[in-house]
């Protein structure tokens, strides 16, 4: 053959159509399948609080054709009064308007595709961690199926769930730059964390991650096989201590956490779980323990078989030093800010991956092992089917939906029509209308209003003060990095009432019926 003539190669010789790689092309078909058949639609319209109030963002922007809060360039980052991180935002505009599709069916292809990007990214990153691209796959199907990945890309438009299944490639491109010191995987690291900069806040999470890992990297010769082998003691006896110690600070943060919360009716308060006479602090203890669990599942008794299992070799490659590094740093914050065990997702899934191979090396036998292997995975794939239904799919005690019904829809379609000027919308379907209806509405991030006349009024800000041994500092810096100091005022022609059906309130001007259910009496008042 002539040089530089490339031979002609079929998808059978691609695939190499040998048992293993037809069984390993046949298992990466199966892994796709499940993500598409479990993400299908099984509610009326998009799911989550936090889709309606990106699909808001979203709409604006297509009806406006340009972004109303970008008032500064930091605007496009969420670090600015008045803003949320829009690059998510953006992009559904942008797909919305070539498409022409209805924005809530954009979100539901964006979510599948973001599921279906975590099987990519979450490969590649295993390849860092494991020499079997089996284990590759497993950790891919274990992470684009878990619990919280389903929670954020199951037809909703959460920036989390981006975040989340981008974050796998930004923590290859960090492993790859602190190996390598190479220029273009710190080029594709920084292209990446802007990215993720730019789709929602648990960027700042990031931060202490990339310090860590490149503090590893930096002092990999402390860690070395050799020494880990010859002062294997040495070794065993800094994990276990490093874990005994996590857990204990964690355990101990709640003597406070639970006087701090026990009487809130915030989300945090909710955590507490009353159980007979024991202490608060116990009480609110387990009931954070019982919150992360619904978050995580099975992954999380077989993460801890993932810990045991390094306690139990011979020598710690600097990755999984990392692995280990990073939840441990993590783990006594959990119940200051619910970002930290969303941040933790890759991790505790790596852990869990490092479980499952433990466990089935204690089996004896090849069928022994072939059904524990497979066991294990219906288990996961149905507590994370299970966990989806009963959180995201259901009603809660007063019948409230996490989803829009065909009745919300139709009053936003309404006011799509006969309303056109900006109005408040006030009520517990507020965000839904919004979404559907493209009306304006003041940003739901206790702002005073999503944007006024910024020529003469540009907001005073402060960037928040971060006490690490304040959970209401630390979450609220991860949620808003800054303090508006001068807020702009915001004035408003039209109001959106949702009230109950035997209200009727007089107004000073005309006022229409739009929808009554018998449970709620929708009325645009025109003043």
């Amino acid at each position: 053959m002539a040089p530089g003539v490339c031979p002609h190669i079929s998808v059978g010789t691609f695939f190499k159509r040998s048992g293993s790689d037809t069984g390993f092309f046949l298992a990466v078909l199966g892994v796709i399948f499940v993500n598409i058949i479990i993400r299908f639609p099984v509610v009326p319209h998009e799911i989550g609080i936090d889709s309606f109030f990106i699909h808001y963002l979203g709409g604006v922007i297509a009806s406006e054709g340009s972004i109303p809060w970008l008032l500064s360039p930091l605007s496009l980052f969420g670090v600015y009064p008045y803003s949320y991180p829009s690059g998510i935002p953006i992009l559904l505009a942008v797909l919305h308007c070539f498409t022409g599709l209805e924005m809530e069916w954009i979100i539901y292809g964006f979510a599948l595709c973001m599921g279906l990007l975590g099987i990519g990214t979450s490969y590649l990153l295993a390849g860092e961690f494991f020499q079997s691209r089996g284990l590759q796959l497993l950790f891919a199907f274990v992470f684009s199926l878990s619990p919280l990945a389903l929670k954020f890309t199951i037809w909703t438009a959460s920036t989390r769930g981006a975040f989340l299944m981008l974050l796998p490639l930004a923590l290859w491109s960090l492993i790859r730059f602190c190996k390598e010191k190479s220029f273009v995987y710190l080029l594709v690291t920084i292209s990446l964390y802007i990215l993720l900069w730019s789709v929602h806040r648990l960027f700042i999470l990031l931060i202490p991650i990339t310090f860590l890992c490149m503090v590893l990297y930096l002092g990999k010769t402390h860690i070395s096989p050799e020494k880990q082998q010859k002062h294997p003691a040495v070794f065993v006896g800094i994990l276990f201590g490093a874990i005994l110690l996590s857990v204990s600070i964690y355990i101990l943060q709640f003597i406070e956490l639970a006087e701090l919360y026990q009487y809130s009716d915030t989300y945090w308060g909710l955590r507490y779980f009353s159980f007979l006479s024991l202490p608060v602090w116990v009480n609110y203890l387990v009931g954070n323990v019982i919150e992360i669990g619904a978050r995580f599942v099975l992954l999380l008794p077989l993460a801890a078989a993932g810990l045991i299992s390094f306690m139990r070799k011979e020598v710690v490659s600097v990755n999984e030093w990392f692995i280990i590094c990073t939840t441990l740093f993590f783990l006594p914050f959990l119940g200051y800010s619910i970002q930290i065990y969303q941040i933790l997702l890759p991790f505790i899934c790596l852990l869990a991956v490092y479980g499952i191979v433990f466990l089935i090396k204690e089996r004896r036998t090849q069928v022994a092992k072939v059904i524990v292997s497979l066991f294990i995975l219906l288990l996961l794939l149905f507590s994370s089917l299970g966990t989806l239904i009963i959180r995201d799919t259901g009603a809660d005690s007063s019948g409230f939906h996490n989803y829009a019904e065909e009745e919300t829809v139709s009053v936003a379609e309404f006011l799509q029509e006969k309303v056109t000027i900006p109005g408040e919308i006030e009520g517990s379907l507020s965000l839904f209308i919004a979404a559907y209806s493209g009306r304006w509405a003041p940003m739901p991030e206790d702002l005073s209003c999503l944007i006024g006349d910024t020529a003469d009024n540009d907001p005073i800000i402060e960037i928040k003060q971060v006490n690490l041994f304040n959970p209401h500092s630390w979450e609220g810096f991860v949620k808003y990095p800054f303090l508006v100091k001068e807020r702009i005022a915001c004035t408003y022609e039209a109001e959106y009432l949702i009230a109950g059906s035997g209200c009727c309130n007089a107004v000073p001007a005309e006022t229409y019926q739009i929808y009554d259910n018998g449970l709620h009496t929708v009325r645009y008042n025109h003043w």
